[in-house]
Formats: structure tokens, C-alpha cells, sequence
């Protein structure tokens, strides 16, 4: 279930009818996602897990993936970590998550 999303179309909902939650990718992360994972194939499993653990679940937060809320200008919205170096940004609203962004530190911050 969790491929589907960095396939889906950007306004396609993906839900898990065991608890409710509504995954809204975002066309630019819906991009983004697509080019990194195809450059970098291993990327990909690790990134489905992530998928998994972080959004696929409640609360939205396992400690591995060092999970926080950010602020500044990104204040109201989350990241966690893919790998050493990736990002993924969301945000949460009642039972959807948005994911807004995917990539290094610096070009999600």
C-alpha cells in the first residue's frame, strides 16, 4: 500500500481504513520523491519503511526516525528522517497528513 504513494497523482488520498488516515502527497514532494528514489534505488526501501513506521501509524512519531516539530518559518509542521542525509517534511491536520517536501537538510529547511 505504501508504493502508492510516490506514485499517486498529487491529489489522490491514500487511506488505511485500520485507523483512519487520510496521506495527501503534495505535487512538488510527488516530484521530488520520484527523481530521488530512481537515482538512488536503494533509497527506496528505506524510504517505503519510513513510509510505514511514520505514517502508516499513530501517533505519526517512532524515535528512529527522530521525528520533531520545526519552526521559524516551517512552525506547524514536522520532519523525520529518512537517512543520514534525507529529509521528509509533513504536516498534520485532524487525520491527514500532508507531505510537503523530501530531500537533503538544506534543501528542505
Amino acid at each position: 500500500m505504501s508504493e502508492t504513494i510516490i506514485e499517486t497523482a498529487p491529489k489522490t488520498d491514500i487511506r488505511n481504513p485500520d485507523i483512519e488516515r487520510i496521506i495527501k502527497a503534495e505535487k512538488a514532494f510527488t516530484k521530488k520523491a520520484k527523481k530521488r528514489l530512481k537515482s538512488n534505488p536503494n533509497l527506496r526501501k528505506i524510504y517505503l519503511n519510513v513510509i510505514d513506521k511514520t505514517f502508516m501509524n499513530r501517533p505519526p512519531f517512532a524515535p528512529s526516525l527522530k521525528t520533531h516539530k520545526l519552526s521559524g518559518h516551517l512552525k506547524d509542521t514536522y520532519s523525520c528522517t529518512v537517512t543520514e542525509d534525507i529529509r521528509i517534511t509533513f504536516g498534520i491536520s485532524d487525520d491527514t497528513i500532508h507531505m510537503l517536501n523530501i530531500g537533503t537538510h538544506d534543501e528542505v529547511y
